[in-house]
């Protein structure tokens, strides 16, 4: 446990080297704690680590071999690694025809969109949580995903009045928590998807000074990588890339695959500088 809540600390202080030792050394410990090897999986993630990430992900489907979740992940990392969507695809089609409880927890709307099809956006969206779902003490309202998935389709209309249903929501948490800078970060994303531009730009930056990643090694990085998307979607494509490029030093869940295959990165396709960006994160093997 000492060990286990010390890689957390060090995790989150940026400190990932002394982390990933902690929470490995946790693990020989008690070797079928799911939720240490969850977590060891997480922290291999960002840092790049494809294969280790993997060997958790087979250990812990020794331990739970019909948990959704974990089966999605396992499958989502060749997408991160490799840009490589076919075990995932394969994952979700069975799923979807023989379990659809652990369809849906397999699922993220994130790696889904990435296959461009009516029917991957349609079965995203089933999938997500019609509540929302918390992502960095954040709710992201379905409206938001809805909103993204238009926005994909090319219908600007139907995506503004979804972000605009889920800009309510997430107004009303800031007005609550001003200084809150998961939420500024979110209602940025909003504000740009809605074209907002001036706004966005203001409460994307604002996020990233009251959260920057010396301060927090995790969530800093999801604001930073927000305020990425956050200038692709006002057009300010030049400083998109520079973030990326500043964001892609730290260790990030923004991987190859998402830049490669996201829809969100298509406005920055065919720039030289990205695509270079991209194809230095490629594997070499």
């Amino acid at each position: 446990q000492v060990l286990e809540g010390s890689g957390y600390v060090q995790r989150r202080a940026g400190d990932w080297e002394t982390a990933t030792r902690s929470l490995e050394r946790a693990a020989e410990l008690d070797p079928r704690n799911v939720h240490i090897l969850q977590q060891l999986a997480l922290t291999y993630q960002p840092q790049r680590r494809y294969q280790d990430e993997a060997h958790i992900y087979d250990r812990l489907l020794a331990l739970i071999p019909t948990d959704g979740l974990t089966q999605g992940l396992k499958a989502l990392v060749a997408v991160d690694w490799k840009a490589d969507l076919r075990p995932y695809q394969a994952l979700m089609a069975k799923l979807t025809a023989t379990d659809p409880k652990n369809a849906a927890e397999a699922d993220d709307i994130n790696y889904t969109i990435c296959e461009r099809t009516p029917e991957a956006f349609a079965r995203g969206l089933k999938h997500y949580p019609r509540g929302g779902s918390v992502n960095i003490a954040v709710n992201y309202p379905h409206a938001y995903f809805e909103g993204v998935v238009a926005m994909c389709e090319g219908d600007l209309e139907k995506a503004r009045s979804a972000f605009n249903l889920a800009r309510a929501e997430v107004a009303a948490t800031v007005e609550r928590d001003p200084k809150f800078a998961p939420a500024i970060s979110f209602l940025g994303m909003i504000d740009a998807g809605l074209g907002r531009k001036e706004e966005a730009l203001r409460e994307g930056r604002y996020a990233c000074e009251l959260l920057p990643p010396s301060k927090d090694a995790i969530d800093g990085v999801v604001l930073a990588v927000n305020l990425a998307q956050i200038y692709v979607w006002t057009g300010e494509k030049n400083l998109a890339i520079a973030q990326i490029e500043a964001v892609e030093r730290l260790p990030t869940y923004l991987s190859y695959g998402l830049l490669k295959l996201q829809p969100i990165w298509d406005p920055l396709r065919g720039n030289p500088r990205f695509e270079k960006l991209v194809a230095s994160l490629a594997p070499r093997d």
